[in-house]
């Protein structure tokens, strides 16, 4: 894929990341720009049961969306851009990066007597984000990028 033609400006994205760049020096290219890879763990709720290593994924991350004004200590409440690079059929480059926003807080141990908070490096992720957030990056990416020629969007959890 050439982008010889294209500003590179224009090409850089979220953390410096440049669309357009091999798939196979993404690794590589994420450490330089100390892009950080974090385990998550799928579940709010554990029972005694349940494994929570069994229950993870991992991601890098963007914290550009990590708001001050959303953030809480008390429960580990942040919010993260989750990445993932799109490469083009046939060949080795990037062509989009998916971001996908979500929530940080610490899950909840159910047990047989009580609920108790887990340790605070155990963090569970959801997807359910604020309205308020949603707009923030939207104007965020308006001002670099101009008013969008068309928009969907779905309702669906974002009134909270």
């Amino acid at each position: 894929m050439s982008c010889n033609s294209v500003d590179k400006k224009d090409l850089t994205i979220i953390d410096n990341l440049q669309l357009g760049e091999s798939i196979s020096g993404y690794d590589s290219l994420r450490s330089n720009l100390n892009i950080e890879t974090k385990d998550f763990y799928t579940k709010n709720i554990l029972t005694e049961e349940d494994d929570p290593q069994s229950n993870t994924v991992s991601f890098p991350v963007t914290e550009n969306f990590n708001f001050s004004q959303y953030r809480s200590s008390t429960n580990k409440l942040s919010h993260f851009g989750l990445l993932h690079p799109v490469v083009l059929s046939g060949t080795d480059n990037i062509v989009s990066l998916i971001v996908l926003l979500a929530h940080t807080e610490i899950p909840t141990l159910n047990t047989m007597d009580y609920y108790k908070r887990l340790p605070e490096n155990l963090l569970t992720i959801k997807q359910l984000v604020a309205s308020d957030i949603i707009k923030q990056v939207e104007d965020m990416y308006t001002s670099k990028y101009g008013k969008p020629t068309t928009s969907s969007s779905s309702s669906l959890f974002l009134n909270f």
